[in-house]
C-alpha cells in the first residue's frame, strides 16, 4: 500500500522534472536556431590562429577562435552554412605541434577530419612521404 503510493509519487516528481528538462532542451535549441538565422557570421583570418598546445586547452583555442565563424568557408560538420556554433561538433580535431632539439616550434598546426572545406592543415600531397 504506503510504498506503491510512495512509487507512485516520485514516478510523478521524475515524470515532471523530465517534462523540464526537455522543455529546457527544445527552448535552447530553439534559440540556437534562431540566434543561427539572425545574428551574422564573424569574418576572420586563420593566419591569426597560431600557437595551439597540443591539449584539451587547444581544442578549446581553436573552437573559440571559429565560433560564429562562416560554417560555409570553415566547416566543422555539425551545420553547412551560417555561423558555426559548436552544439554538437562532428568531426574530429587534431593538433599537432613539433619542437626541435633547441626548443623551438617547427610545426604548430591543426586538422579537422572530412573533406568538405575543413579548416586547418590541408590534406597530404599525393606524391611525398605523408599519406592522408
Amino acid at each position: 500500500g504506503r510504498s506503491l503510493n510512495d512509487l507512485k509519487a516520485l514516478t510523478r516528481r521524475l515524470d515532471c522534472e523530465r517534462r523540464s528538462l526537455t522543455k529546457n532542451s527544445v527552448l535552447a535549441t530553439l534559440l540556437v536556431t534562431v540566434c543561427r538565422r539572425i545574428l551574422p557570421v564573424r569574418r576572420i583570418d586563420p593566419a591569426e590562429l597560431t600557437n595551439i598546445p597540443a591539449s584539451y586547452e587547444g581544442y578549446l583555442q581553436i573552437l573559440d577562435f571559429y565560433f560564429f565563424s562562416d560554417a560555409n568557408l570553415y566547416c566543422f560538420g555539425e551545420h553547412f552554412s551560417g555561423p558555426n556554433w559548436f552544439t554538437r561538433l562532428k568531426r574530429n580535431v587534431a593538433i599537432l605541434s613539433v619542437i626541435d632539439a633547441d626548443g623551438n616550434c617547427v610545426y604548430n598546426n591543426f586538422a579537422v577530419s572530412g573533406e568538405y572545406k575543413t579548416p586547418g592543415a590541408p590534406l597530404a600531397p599525393e606524391e611525398g612521404p605523408l599519406q592522408s
